[in-house]
């Protein structure tokens, strides 16, 4: 089953994703289209759409990765100082 989606296109960023609705039925995206636009972005710039959710749990993934810092990184290479210390006495 596919899952609705909407996203930036100029950025790639997801705004929404929702499991429910007929992919038949034009209204479901536009409901997506709606929120976009309410919630600010320009409508030229929103893609909405119907994708496999593992596919759009990679965006997220991508997208968490994407918003992680030179800190976050590093923390997540080294282990914890309290680990050195325990160590060292």
């Amino acid at each position: 089953m596919k899952t609705r989606y909407s996203k930036i296109k100029s950025t790639g960023m997801l705004l929404e994703s929702q499991s429910s609705g007929d992919e038949h039925d034009p209204q479901y995206l536009q409901t997506l289209m709606d929120n976009a636009v309410s919630s600010g972005f320009d409508k030229d710039d929103v893609e909405v759409g119907w994708e496999e959710q593992e596919v759009i749990e990679g965006w997220i993934q991508e997208q968490n990765e994407a918003l992680k810092t030179y800190a976050d990184r590093r923390k997540e290479s080294y282990p914890p100082a309290t680990d050195y210390l325990d160590g060292i006495v």
